[in-house]
């Protein structure tokens, strides 16, 4: 089933790519190179409590950078566990978060890197509960941390929002 998901995941990238108005002064990336889909070991954190009370997406780019935003995003959990281990030679993290929200029912993913000539966008969910979802009371501060090929400079992020459905 995930490899349905990834397989029409890439073809809505690509769709959306193919439509890119590229006529734009600034907006052409250059051709692509290649798009990437995050899998399970990969994954480095899906937390709907972290300490990213803002609005994050970030590019982790070094050893300190991530042992510093690892523990920003366990800082109210005790226990930490301990900092997965990252080749910066080769990988980067990416750590995208929704900040506080006012209750349940939210969540962040990465959905796909896709990689230009001239840059790289990174393609991310944010879930939010549907009128007819349950959700608790509590804050909430949804995160998402996934390890990735080194990027293309510069990185540009592009969200969409998907209410889930609950009966």
């Amino acid at each position: 089933m995930t490899t349905i998901v990834r397989v029409a995941a890439l073809a809505g990238i690509s769709a959306l790519l193919a439509c890119q108005d590229s006529s734009q002064p600034g907006q052409n990336p250059g051709a692509r190179e290649s798009a990437w889909v995050p899998d399970a070991a990969a994954t480095l954190a899906s937390e709907y409590f972290s300490g990213f009370d803002e609005t994050t997406q970030r590019v982790v780019a070094s050893t300190p950078e991530w042992v510093t935003a690892w523990a920003q995003l366990y800082s109210r959990v005790q226990p930490k566990p301990d900092v997965p281990a990252v080749n910066f030679l080769t990988q980067r993290v990416i750590v995208v978060g929704l900040g506080t929200k006012n209750s349940g029912g939210y969540a962040v993913r990465l959905d796909s890197l896709v990689t230009f000539e001239n840059g790289t966008k990174v393609f991310t969910t944010a879930l939010v509960p549907g009128d007819r979802c349950g959700v608790t009371a509590a804050l909430t501060q949804p995160v998402f941390a996934v390890r990735v090929p080194t990027p293309v400079e510069p990185v540009t992020f592009e969200q969409q929002t998907v209410a889930q459905h609950c009966e």
